[in-house]
């Protein structure tokens, strides 16, 4: 789950805080992506006050089959490279979670094959700035494409963002690359 909290207070927070307690719940209770993310977003939406939501995106990873179940909540499309360099992004629509106590998220599916990575980031990667204009969609996809068979540890993510550019971020970056 990558995700990136709005008007960010206390009950929110607690939820954010829970995810990992909230991931293993899906494992416990063995019931599917679609099921746990429409339960996740009662949860937001009973917890938390009307202008607060959470944009998300929530994945199963299976390399076995190499496929990627994923559902989007308003959050950046995550994308999926493949060994040969080309790359695009994963489907996925949805609202923000918390926003309407019902809402029927739907799970797509997408294969991938041996050498490709994923990768699932928050707004602030787009919106970080170099010579005052964003980077955008574009602007990341170049800055991902660069770190194709190179280092993903996250002292190599952190060099590659912070130190080996001249990027002004100004809200907090996840990047998770799978």
């Amino acid at each position: 789950v990558v995700s990136h909290a709005r008007s960010c207070a206390f009950p929110v927070s607690v939820v954010l805080s829970s995810r990992r307690a909230l991931i293993f719940s899906l494992r416990a209770l063995w019931i599917s992506l679609r099921e746990w993310v429409n339960s996740r977003n009662r949860l937001v939406y009973e917890s938390t006050a009307s202008e607060r939501y959470i944009t998300a995106v929530c994945a199963i990873v299976d390399s076995n089959a190499g496929k990627i179940s994923s559902i989007g909540c308003r959050h950046p499309r995550p994308l999926l490279f493949s060994a040969n360099g080309e790359y695009h992004e994963l489907i996925t629509s949805g609202i923000p979670l918390g926003v309407l106590s019902r809402y029927d998220f739907v799970t797509a599916e997408t294969e991938f094959g041996t050498g490709s990575y994923c990768a699932f980031y928050t707004d602030g990667l787009s919106e970080a700035a170099s010579e005052g204009r964003m980077l955008g969609g574009g602007g990341v996809v170049h800055f991902l494409k660069d770190l194709q068979g190179k280092d993903h540890s996250t002292d190599a993510m952190e060099a590659a963002l912070f130190h080996e550019t001249n990027l002004i971020v100004s809200d907090d970056v996840t990047l998770v690359i799978v």
